[in-house]
């Protein structure tokens, strides 16, 4: 039996600080400042069933990002990454936090690489 693949797209926008270190506050001053990012990914998943019980096993991303306080449009390159139901570094004995990670290694139109 195949292993289940899956595909998918995934757009998301929001505002962005570099000067802050909690999220509230970031959006806050983001949206303050104009600040806005956002990408349009595509995440294809090889073995849905091993991504889904080993959260080091990563999908790779193809796809774009925007963030003009960054530099302008980016593109997604080979090696970048998502990973889904990471373990939260805090999470202690309560294994019900778990996050999204994702590993974006970018280019500009100019060619200088840039990772988020």
């Amino acid at each position: 039996m195949s292993a289940q693949r899956l595909s998918f797209r995934e757009r998301m926008s929001g505002w962005v600080s570099f000067d802050l270190h909690t999220y509230n506050e970031a959006v806050h001053e983001g949206r303050r400042r104009g600040q806005s990012c956002s990408h349009d990914l595509v995440i294809q998943i090889a073995d849905v069933a091993r991504f889904r019980s080993d959260p080091d096993h990563a999908a790779p991303i193809t796809g774009s990002v925007r963030c003009d306080a960054l530099g302008g449009p980016f593109r997604v390159c080979p090696g970048s990454t998502f990973n889904l139901f990471v373990p939260a570094p805090d999470a202690g004995a309560r294994q019900a936090h778990k996050r999204m990670l994702y590993r974006l290694l970018l280019e500009d139109p100019a060619g200088r690489a840039l990772t988020l």
